[in-house]
């Protein structure tokens, strides 16, 4: 094996972490399979930019960006904790008003899901 095919397997180690059940899932499998297969290592190369990973990302099946996504919000620290109940309730009764009242108009569940897929910039 070459030193550029040792850095490659090392990179590759580094990169992919075993998912719940001890496999490597997705694309590491992939180059795991390409590597054992005689892959080039030289064409293989890291991705550098955000543009490059969130494209492959979404090329993964959906079960792996499920699993990705999980991770993902593991890694971020929980909200600040919620309001005094108090003021919960009586945020839920003035949006309630706002809608009894017509001054706010509902969103359908399609403008929701809508609203929530939205790209984000």
């Amino acid at each position: 094996m070459t030193a550029e095919e040792v850095e490659c397997w090392r990179f590759l180690e580094r990169s992919s972490s075993p998912d719940r059940s001890g496999q490597l899932a997705g694309a590491a499998v992939e180059i795991v399979s390409d590597l054992a297969s005689g892959f080039a290592c030289s064409s293989f190369r890291p991705m550098s930019t955000l543009q490059e990973i969130e494209a492959a990302i979404l090329r993964l099946p959906e079960s792996d960006r499920l699993h990705l996504a999980d991770t993902l919000l593991g890694s971020l620290p929980l909200p600040p904790a919620a309001h005094e109940p108090d003021e919960i309730i009586a945020e839920a009764l003035r949006r309630d008003a706002e809608l009894e009242s017509g001054r706010v108009q509902p969103l359908s569940e399609e403008q929701f899901w809508a609203g929530v897929r939205r790209p984000r910039g």
